[in-house]
């Protein structure tokens, strides 16, 4: 008897399992009269509205002894001076922040002057909290590393039927020996 109730059980839940999970289509759903199982859930337990924070750097001091430019340090000091950050409230929000200012103000502004293994971090300090506004100030450290250098650039016909073809003037070996910079 009871193999058989399991049997019957089965058919049933094969039968009726998968219209009793699934969701109604949208156009059907807005049809009913009445409020489905998923529309009551999102009226009893709405989702909480995400805090947006705001934080914007007020003071940026770059390490003097970086061996980045004085005038690369005050350029990369104005670039950074006017950010604003408006990310959600997260744990680590402010890390967040700083890894942005890290690596897409500060690498990237050495790697546009042709620095292309630069390093670079910021912290930052929290200066000033109102419910508007987090004020911070930011510390960067970088390391420019040495300048980008390749070899030189030959363009050769490669033959009549196919487009030119361009070369270096260094291999993949000398790419990751010591005279290759970049």
């Amino acid at each position: 008897m009871p193999a058989k109730d399991l049997i019957s059980l089965a058919a049933f839940w094969v039968l009726f399992a998968a219209p009793a999970i699934a969701e109604l289509p949208g156009r059907v759903e807005k049809c009913l009269p009445y409020p489905t199982r998923a529309q009551d859930m999102v009226e009893m337990y709405p989702e909480p509205p995400e805090v947006k924070v705001n934080v914007r750097v007020i003071g940026v001091e770059v390490d003097a002894a970086s061996g980045i430019s004085s005038e690369a340090q005050e350029e990369i000091s104005g670039k950074v001076g006017s950010l604003t950050f408006g990310g959600g409230a997260d744990a680590d929000y402010l890390t967040d922040f700083a890894n942005q200012i890290a690596a897409v103000r500060v690498r990237g502004f050495l790697q546009d002057r042709g620095y292309c293994r630069a390093t670079a971090l910021a912290r930052l300090t929290l200066v000033e909290q109102s419910a508007a506004e987090i004020r911070v100030a930011a510390t960067i450290s970088a390391q420019p590393g040495p300048p980008c250098q390749t070899g030189d650039i030959r363009i050769e016909l490669a033959d009549g039927s196919s487009p030119l073809a361009v070369s270096q003037g260094f291999s993949v070996d000398s790419f990751h020996s010591k005279e290759a910079n970049c």
